[in-house]
């Protein structure tokens, strides 16, 4: 018979695997065993409030919008639509830092497109994110906008 040595974290995953663990998986502290339970789906919620815009037309005014927010381990997605305006972005946490990137466009006329850049930090266990960046349209920065997401 041939021995194996087991590194911890997957121990703890047989473990669970196997239901034999004592705590469920959802119960473990952030950062705790392996991956694939560190990695599970956690729900938040997303406000991006933005500047006024550069320029005097009849959409310059600041605004704030809510956004659906889907954390799958490194990636996170933020989506909104309304029957005006479409806006995604996303991205993935590295070196504890997020840098979300992605395109809004209005519902009536999907060729006027618009992009969103921002970033900020956002730590292993982190409870909240604010993100800090700029909408754009072409190479122009149009407005000064800031994310912020909170675990629900």
């Amino acid at each position: 018979m041939r021995t194996y040595a087991v590194p911890a974290g997957c121990l703890a995953l047989l473990a669970l695997l196997a239901g034999c663990a004592k705590t469920p998986a959802a119960q473990l502290p952030d950062g705790a065993g392996p991956a694939a339970v560190r990695n599970q789906t956690v729900a938040w919620q997303g406000v991006m409030a933005c500047g006024a815009h550069v320029d005097d037309g009849p959409d310059a005014a600041a605004y704030e919008a809510h956004f659906t927010v889907d954390v799958r381990g490194q990636a996170v997605r933020v989506h909104r639509r309304t029957a005006d305006v479409e806006e995604t972005l996303a991205g993935e946490v590295q070196d504890d830092r997020l840098e979300l990137r992605g395109i809004g466009n209005r519902v009536s006329d999907p060729r006027r497109k618009w992009r969103l850049d921002v970033s900020g930090m956002f730590p292993p266990g982190a409870t909240s994110y604010v993100g800090k960046g700029s909408m754009f349209a072409g190479s122009q920065a149009i407005r000064a906008c800031e994310l912020r997401m909170t675990r629900a």
